[in-house]
């Protein structure tokens, strides 16, 4: 018997992305560096992440936002003396044949070729709990941004298999999680004879996940990622939790 439907979000929940999106920043700062010997690494990097998390902002939560952005703005924070928010501005409204100087397009496309050729690991004993969980619940997973990038991790660690339905929007809404509970509710249906069930949001950002899991009447899982998560001012889970392990303990 299935008691509900489970909505997972992948990265930095079941997957370590946040890894693999350092390394990428790392070689785009490292080819920085190549040609602006005066950069400070570590400061340097705390300001590609606060540059990064501007233009997701300003592209309404897209993710894969084209980040040649990202290296012209940190060029432009560098080199022409502007703040992160002015140069994330400029950087924004480019076009890409009008980057300049010719590094930062090479920049760019380091960073790009680690976000598509690397898969990133799963995290905290995901596999085990989500195979446990499948027995009891009908499982959604929903990830934003490229699909190109997304499906190959997703068929990688066999997700295509595990979860009943997969949603891949190009940002995560209020929209795209209805359409996920939607979905789950014709799996569920299709099995079982249920007036109520339980519905549950698994995610690691209070705006990403925890704040559009409210909005469709979800009970919600914060598992705190390491990449911008909010903080519980913004919005309170009904569960906040160590690891994916103590998942089992609550469903």
């Amino acid at each position: 018997m299935k008691y509900g439907i489970v909505i997972f979000d992948l990265d930095d929940t079941l997957v370590d992305t946040e890894s693999v999106y350092h390394r990428a920043q790392e070689a785009m700062l490292t080819i920085f560096k190549k040609h602006c010997r005066s950069i400070d690494f570590r400061k340097a990097f705390k300001t590609l992440r606060e540059i990064d998390h501007e233009l997701v902002l300003l592209h309404n939560g897209d993710h894969a936002y084209g980040y040649w952005k990202l290296a012209e703005a940190l060029w432009l924070h560098f080199q022409a003396r502007q703040s992160v928010k002015d140069a994330t501005k400029t950087a924004s409204k480019m076009r890409k044949r009008d980057v300049q100087p010719f590094f930062v397009l090479e920049a760019a496309e380091a960073h790009d070729s680690i976000i598509r050729n690397i898969v990133p690991e799963l995290l905290d004993d995901a596999m085990r709990v989500v195979k446990h969980l499948k027995r009891k619940y009908v499982l959604v997973l929903l990830s934003e941004g490229d699909r190109t990038v997304k499906i190959p991790v997703i068929r990688y660690h066999r997700f295509d298999r595990l979860f009943d339905e997969i949603v891949l929007p190009q940002r995560k809404n209020k929209v795209a999680f209805l359409r996920a509970k939607r979905k789950g509710e014709r799996v569920l249906f299709g099995q079982e004879h249920v007036k109520r069930y339980r519905l549950v949001v698994v995610g690691d950002r209070i705006s990403q996940d925890i704040m559009p899991g409210q909005k469709i009447g979800a009970e919600t899982i914060w598992i705190k990622g390491p990449y911008f998560p909010g903080t519980t001012r913004e919005a309170r889970p009904d569960h906040s939790l160590a690891g994916l392990t103590q998942l089992l303990r609550i469903l």
